[in-house]
């Protein structure tokens, strides 16, 4: 959102609104697999870059009809039916192009999933790699493994994948996933004694992604909001020396 009226319509300062909506029916599409056949509603912020300003043009209406005077429009006759016709682009037609990637893209990602056994539910097959389809299942199996000790792999990739869900949210849009993993990840490591790995995460993300008081922005906000804190020596007197003043002093900051 701009505050300047002059940058309301700076090509710097807006966004494309068919890219972004392409990326968020990605998105869409690959964190809910089971809604995969549904087109999500255009976010708002997104939206308002389709809608025109009307305050503004009415403003201009006078440089816009100066400007429009500047070119003579003329009708051009359709040539016989061995021209190359021209036909006008609308944004359904654009919108079904894009669902058509979309769709091709999810179901590669699906393939991936599958080919690294992260889609069989009879617990075949050996899941080394956390999808962003279904990173709570994935990282379970990883984590349950006993032919191989993928423990540190398993809470290694999570973390990554808290980050993207972290940094590619528009507006907060993919942090319920975010908590969803961070919540998972704090169980296994509590089960695990991987404490010091979980605690050194969440001081990052405080570090990072604490910022602001917004809580469509502010992903720490929404850690505070659910209690995630550290891992206390009372869970995990294998691995922790964090005590419980410490691990509330961790969450007790002001927030707007």
């Amino acid at each position: 959102m701009v505050k300047e009226d002059e940058e309301k319509i700076d090509p710097k300062m807006t966004f494309n609104p068919a890219l972004q909506y392409f990326a968020q029916m990605v998105v869409h599409k690959i964190t809910n697999p089971e809604q995969a056949e549904v087109v999500p509603p255009m976010n708002q912020n997104i939206e308002e870059y389709v809608r025109p300003d009307r305050e503004m043009f009415q403003e201009a209406e006078e440089e816009i009809a100066e400007f429009e005077s500047k070119f003579d429009l003329q009708k051009v006759e359709e040539g016989d039916g061995e021209a190359k016709e021209k036909k006008r682009v609308y944004w359904k037609d654009i919108i079904a192009k894009e669902e058509e990637k979309v769709e091709r893209m999810a179901e590669e990602a699906e393939a991936e999933r599958l080919k690294f056994g992260g889609g069989k539910d009879d617990g075949e097959g050996d899941v080394k790699e956390i999808s962003s389809v279904n990173p709570i299942a994935d990282f379970s199996k990883m984590i349950k493994d006993r032919k191989v000790d993928r423990v540190g792999e398993a809470i290694s990739q999570m973390q990554k994948m808290i980050e993207r869900f972290i940094i590619n949210s528009l507006k907060g849009d993919l942090f319920d996933k975010g908590i969803e993993c961070i919540k998972e990840l704090r169980k296994a490591c509590v089960e695990e004694d991987e404490a010091p790995s979980f605690n050194r995460f969440a001081e990052q993300i405080k570090k990072k992604h604490g910022k602001g008081d917004d809580a469509t922005t502010n992903f720490f906000f929404r850690m505070v909001k659910e209690k995630i804190t550290l891992i206390t020596k009372h869970e995990s007197k294998l691995s922790s020396m964090i005590g419980q003043e410490e691990a509330n002093e961790f969450l007790d900051v002001e927030i707007g």
